[in-house]
């Protein structure tokens, strides 16, 4: 095509182009605000939790001044209220296979040691602050991460 024409394919295709590249900058904004807006619920979340931990573990209680001790108590309850919130997201996508074709017998083992590393974590409560414990765990990735490469 020449002349006139060739003008109009020309502006039609940058116009197709700059809003293509409209679309993809607004996808790419709204993406950046979503990922801020889940890393600030991560952070207020943690950090309720934690305060609430913190001080349900260190508060002494009535006339004796005890302390709450039944922390493998809070755990099944953060656990049967994790696996129910999973299931019901399983059903809602309409996955009906739970067990993701792991063996259970890997489940069992990975709902141990998840009980006894977020038991130990609220036990630890009695000692340390919260905000050690996060930095604490927070450590454990490095002896992880050079065993990986070893």
């Amino acid at each position: 095509e020449t002349g006139p024409a060739r003008i109009v394919t020309e502006r039609t295709s940058r116009d197709r182009g700059n809003r293509q590249l409209a679309l993809v900058l607004t996808a790419m904004a709204e993406s950046k605000l979503m990922l801020a807006f889940l890393v600030v619920g991560v952070w207020f979340s943690w950090t309720l939790f934690g305060w609430a931990m913190e001080r349900l573990t260190s508060t002494e209680f009535g006339e004796d001044k005890a302390r709450f001790v039944f922390t493998w108590f809070i755990v099944l309850v953060q656990s049967i209220g994790n696996a129910s919130t999973g299931a019901v997201a399983l059903l809602l996508t309409g996955k009906r296979n739970f067990t993701g074709d792991v063996p259970a017998r890997d489940w069992i083992i990975a709902g141990t040691a998840f009980m006894g590393a977020a038991n130990f974590g609220l036990l630890s409560l009695h000692y340390i602050i919260y905000p050690m414990q996060v930095l604490v765990k927070s450590c454990k990735a490095i002896p992880v991460m050079f065993g990986e490469v070893i």
